[in-house]
């Protein structure tokens, strides 16, 4: 856990924690809420892009957009989890 009550950790220092977790699995639970859509149900699942793939928050794909992302070594374990 990388922390006991309700403060916010900065992103690099959740990069360190996981970082310094070898062999292990790092995932962030959010509980995301709206006042726009009170109706607004489901979830969102967030992970790397692989390696060569376009990123999904690329507004307008191009072809350079296909090899813009570096992926990573573990690019078929992050998107198999």
């Amino acid at each position: 856990m990388t922390r006991e009550a309700d403060y916010f950790v900065p992103l690099e220092v959740r990069a360190q924690i996981a970082n310094a977790a070898h062999d292990s699995i790092f995932v962030s639970i959010h509980f995301n809420a709206t006042n726009d859509d009170p109706n607004a149900i489901g979830f969102e699942i967030f992970s790397f892009t692989p390696r060569g793939a376009p990123s999904t928050s690329d507004a307008v794909l191009t072809s350079s957009s296909f090899n813009m992302q570096p992926g990573s070594a573990v690019d078929a374990q992050s998107m198999a989890l």
